[in-house]
């Protein structure tokens, strides 16, 4: 029934928002990365979306409150990392077009 297709599109939407939010910490770990290496990049990032997640706040401000973060990446540098244009191009005509069928 309709409840099933309204589901489906909810669950859809988290996970692109999940997926989206996995892309742009890896484009992020990446900038880092030039700065501090992989490693300590990486292990900064996962740290600040584990604080993102427990304080339920937005990825981009767990990373631009944390100090060895902005200290190599401004909060002007992490918003272009998070242009979703930069990462995703026609995926949101994609996904517009899978949630109208979902509808129908």
């Amino acid at each position: 029934g309709s409840g099933n297709s309204a589901l489906a599109s909810a669950q859809f939407v988290a996970f692109a928002n999940i997926t989206q939010g996995l892309a742009l910490s890896e484009a992020v770990t990446g900038a880092l990365a030039v700065h501090l290496g992989k490693s300590a990049a990486h292990h900064l990032v996962e740290a600040a979306c584990k604080r993102a997640i427990a304080s339920k706040t937005s990825l981009l401000d767990s990373l631009a409150a944390d100090e060895q973060i902005s200290a190599k990446l401004p909060r002007a540098e992490l918003e272009k990392l998070f242009d979703p244009n930069a990462y995703f191009g026609s995926s949101q005509a994609f996904i517009d077009r899978l949630l109208k069928s979902a509808k129908s």
